[in-house]
């Protein structure tokens, strides 16, 4: 397994946990915190799931995976009395995940020696 893949592992990992356990106390924080959490973990999901795959069909793949995580954590969240599901937190996942993705793809078109 590549370096990249084992981060990819250890990171859905720590979502997928860090999601479910009863969430602390906290301070009283901006509305937006919340989302913009979510959108960062999930850009590092995608930017990781695309990293981990050399073709174009299994970045697809593993990002459309990262998203289908995202939905389920939330339903998943849904049955937790300590969490909660919102339909936003979906939004700022799947955001996460293409923007991630994204960057993952330019970062690696700009790494490539040009063809010829």
């Amino acid at each position: 397994m590549s370096l990249i893949k084992a981060l990819w592992v250890i990171a859905v990992a720590a979502v997928g946990a860090s999601a479910l356990v009863p969430v602390p106390q906290t301070p009283e924080l901006p509305g937006y915190t919340d989302k913009l959490v979510h959108l960062g973990c999930y850009l590092v999901l995608g930017l990781l799931a695309v990293l981990g795959q050399r073709h174009t069909r299994g970045r697809l793949a593993a990002s459309l995976a990262m998203i289908a995580f995202g939905v389920v954590i939330e339903l998943v969240q849904d049955r937790l009395p300590w969490r909660s599901f919102e339909w936003a937190d979906i939004v700022a996942n799947t955001i996460g995940v293409v923007v991630g993705g994204s960057l993952a793809v330019i970062g690696t078109r700009l790494r490539a020696p040009p063809a010829g």
